[in-house]
């Protein structure tokens, strides 16, 4: 086990132990990512995923909702439109990446959620409410707390 391996287990524990979801952003390390994550149970969300549909549907195993950004945006990203089909609604969460998203626009780098929303209706061929309707009940799943810190 390498040293980031190991201190990534530890981040897992401490949020098992606190009931806490994490928030991952992996690059080259998806396999090694998955065998942790799958031992652990703990939820949370792939940050900026850049993997394809099969390897997202894997961390949707292993309890994670896939962060989508404005890389969707571009016509040319068919791999990413593909995944976004592959996994539906039901596990993806929307991404600013602000403000270093892509293809933003200008003085607002959050608006570039709507166009994110349009992208991603457009592709699931369902309304641009329905994207943000289901984005915020993700999200609330994953992320939301009562008073004393526990899922709601």
């Amino acid at each position: 086990m390498t040293w980031q391996e190991a201190v990534f287990e530890h981040q897992l524990s401490l949020a098992e132990t606190y009931q806490l979801p994490v928030s991952i952003h992996c690059t080259k390390a998806f396999n090694p990512m998955l065998i942790h994550l799958r031992s652990s149970k703990v939820p949370g969300v792939m940050h900026g995923f850049s993997g394809g549909a099969q390897m997202a549907e894997e961390f949707v195993e292993a309890g994670q909702l896939i962060g989508v950004n404005s890389v969707l945006l571009n016509d040319n990203a068919r791999r990413y439109h593909e995944m976004v089909q592959a996994i539906g609604l039901k596990f993806l969460v929307l991404e600013s990446d602000a403000p270093f998203g892509m293809n933003l626009p200008q003085g607002n780098p959050l608006s570039g959620l709507g166009a994110l929303s349009i992208k991603i209706a457009d592709l699931l061929q369902v309304s641009p409410e329905e994207v943000i309707a289901k984005n915020c009940e993700n999200a609330k799943r994953l992320f939301l707390r009562d008073t004393d810190g526990r899922l709601v």
